[in-house]
């Protein structure tokens, strides 16, 4: 697992004390040291000194198939670069389809109908993505198993991801006295065009929430 640590990696580096999270990009790597240079300096009132002196920090990064962590200790800080020592155990957090982002977009659900209408399409919004699912919330009704077509657009000016997809889970609530429902939908078949597509939505909503621009 190692190997996914690499030059180019976005990471969150996370003091205990006092609590202070650090976004940025692993610029050096090798059996003395990773350098991390940070893309927002969020120190919170941590001073030089304190940052210059050895402490433990816990590293988590997100590379293309599942989100990491590792412990490390900070050698020394020089402007906006981290100094830490090389990681040693690296430890598979979750995969990366199972990393779920908050989110808030529309989606067009395309609807198996009948002889007569073929499909049926209905709008529902997304609140929640990840690499291999998403949960909706819809005013219709959708029961486990069933099957539906996707069709949404995750940023301006890209074109729609089309993609399969079948109802996990499907509980009913009511909102401003309607029925809606709450559908977890896992995603198949997706091109990897657009599965690259997805990957980038997602780490780029995890760097903004975690830098707190979300």
């Amino acid at each position: 697992m190692e190997s996914k640590i690499c030059n180019g990696l976005k990471v969150q580096v996370e003091f205990a004390d006092p609590p202070v999270s650090m976004i940025g990009t692993i610029v050096r790597i090798d059996s003395q040291t990773l350098v991390v240079s940070l893309t927002h300096d969020k120190d919170g009132g941590v001073s030089t000194t304190s940052r210059n002196s050895a402490r433990d920090v816990q590293v988590s990064a997100t590379a293309d198939d599942a989100l990491y962590r590792f412990r490390s200790t900070l050698l020394h800080s020089s402007g906006l670069l981290l100094h830490l020592s090389p990681p040693g155990e690296v430890r598979r957090v979750q995969r990366r389809e199972d990393v779920r982002q908050p989110c808030l977009f529309d989606v067009e659900l395309i609807l198996p109908k009948g002889e007569r209408t073929p499909v049926k399409r209905e709008r529902a919004t997304a609140v929640n993505i990840s690499c291999g699912g998403l949960l909706i919330v819809f005013s219709g009704r959708l029961e486990a198993e069933d099957a539906v077509e996707l069709s949404m657009t995750l940023s301006r000016g890209e074109s729609p991801i089309h993609a399969a997809a079948r109802v996990v889970r499907s509980e009913s609530f009511r909102h401003l006295g309607q029925n809606q429902s709450r559908i977890a939908l896992r995603m198949m078949a997706l091109q990897r065009a657009d599965e690259r597509k997805l990957r980038q939505f997602i780490t780029k909503c995890q760097v903004k929430t975690r830098i707190g621009t979300v």
